[in-house]
This record gives C-alpha cells, structure tokens and sequence, in this order.
C-alpha cells in the first residue's frame, strides 16, 4: 500500500489486479485478494489485521473487509487530528509563556 493511498484506493488497485490475471485466463480467489490486501497494508493496520483473523471465516467477504478498513482508517484519522491539536495547542502555550517572560 502507498502511504498516500487510500484503503478504498488500495483495495481497488489489488482488486483490479485480480480482475486483469482473471481476464488473462489466471482466476483469483476472493481468498487470495483479501490475502493479498491485508498482507501489503501499512503498519497502521496491525490491529485490524489481527482483528480480522478472528472473524467468523463466513463473514470474511471482501466488502465486509473494505467496510472495516474504511472504518479504521476514518477512526486512525480522527485520533491522529486529534494528537495534532494537542500538540499545536501545547506549542502555542509554551511560545505565549516564553513572550510573557520576555524571552
């Protein structure tokens, strides 16, 4: 996965990759594409990753997994928004202390 790829993206690239071999006379396996999507997935991921593993083998889908990526990603996004708003926060606190002083 790209690091400036979406999982929409990223799913859609290996998705469409699948589709080529297929057309080429090579079929692929819903198996192998979840496979495939969950092994070239950033670090970010690790959770989901383990997570997915305990999902009932019957709701492994490939759109159940895009639905959860999605999620994740959207839930990754948000916390680290939020840790950028904290840090921001905490610097212009502590350079508004240091003109106060006169430093």
């Amino acid at each position: 996965m790209s690091p400036t790829d979406s999982v929409v993206q990223h799913c859609s690239k290996v998705q469409n990759i699948a589709k080529q071999l297929t057309d080429l006379g090579e079929p692929v396996s819903d198996l192998t594409v979840m496979a495939k999507i969950l092994a070239s997935l950033t670090t970010k991921f690790s959770t989901l990753q383990t997570a997915w593993d305990n999902v009932d083998p019957e709701r492994q889908t490939i759109d159940n997994l895009q639905e959860r990526l999605i999620r994740e990603e959207s839930r990754l996004d948000a916390s680290g928004d939020k840790a950028n708003a904290l840090t921001v926060t905490k610097e212009s606190g502590v350079q508004d202390e240091l003109k106060k002083k006169g430093q």
